[in-house]
């Protein structure tokens, strides 16, 4: 018997090809796929090609949703005017207000992973958000992102030009769902992000913040759903900060569990 169906969503890209071609693909880290599949579950990857109006159709085939890292969420997604440049000549991460181009929000993605949330919590399945996912998660509630993090920020969240991953402290908040994942009050997680949460979305609280108070984790209130956003790569880290496993084994544990 396959373990429980585990749907993540997926970026879409160009890929250049060794002939010279460049071609759209679907893309996820296989990181993430191979640590759904060690967890007893069977990860389906669902491309940007579906049509949000099906979705709710088929999502109770399904026993859990994993929302993914990629491009920017689109602003008009939450409302706002984009105030961000998305140009081919900005190197690497780019530099605020000024980014590369495979961060160019896709709206096609924004609307299929909107649906997809909305029918996963309808049918009360568990739901992870991972990086962008958790950003999505806060919009799909109504709530808003900084398209550019504060610049009095005091923690560097962003990859650094050589490639360097920054970490920081994770200030958990006492009786959340997060801290008791993670089994204590501070930790630390990986930063790669240049955008963040805003306005809370409905029914959203921030259980765990950076020092500066960059929201870092996000979580339902209401108890009997498990709705929980990520701002690190909790997927990246599970080698140095083991407590991160907390986060993949208690989704697993809840879509086990989901009726079927």
């Amino acid at each position: 018997m396959p373990g429980p169906l585990i749907a993540l969503s997926t970026a879409t890209t160009h890929n250049d090809t060794a002939l010279g071609s460049r071609q759209r693909v679907t893309l996820l880290n296989n990181t993430l796929i191979e640590l759904v599949a060690s967890l007893g579950c069977t990860p389906v990857l669902l491309p940007n090609a579906i049509e949000p109006s099906s979705v709710s159709s088929w999502m109770g085939k399904f026993d859990g949703l994993i929302l993914t890292s990629g491009q920017d969420v689109d602003p008009a997604s939450y409302g706002a005017k984009c105030e961000v440049e998305y140009t081919a000549k900005a190197r690497g991460f780019g530099t605020p207000y000024e980014r590369p181009l495979s961060l160019a929000p896709d709206a096609k993605r924004d609307k299929v992973e909107l649906a997809l949330y909305q029918a996963a919590k309808e049918r009360r399945l568990p739901i992870l958000g991972v990086c962008r996912g958790m950003q999505l998660i806060n919009v799909a509630e109504g709530g808003t992102l900084h398209q550019e993090i504060p610049p009095a920020s005091s923690v560097r969240h962003e990859l650094d030009e050589d490639g360097w991953i920054n970490y920081h402290s994770l200030i958990l908040q006492p009786d959340t769902l997060s801290a008791e994942i993670l089994g204590r009050n501070a930790y630390f997680i990986s930063s790669i992000h240049h955008q963040a949460v805003n306005v809370l979305g409905r029914g959203l609280r921030a259980s765990a913040t950076a020092e500066d108070g960059i929201v870092e984790m996000i979580e339902h209130t209401d108890p009997n759903l498990f709705i929980l956003g990520v701002q690190g790569h909790v997927e990246k880290s599970l080698q140095n900060l083991k407590s991160l496993e907390g986060v993949w084994q208690a989704f697993a544990r809840r879509a086990r569990s989901t009726p079927g």
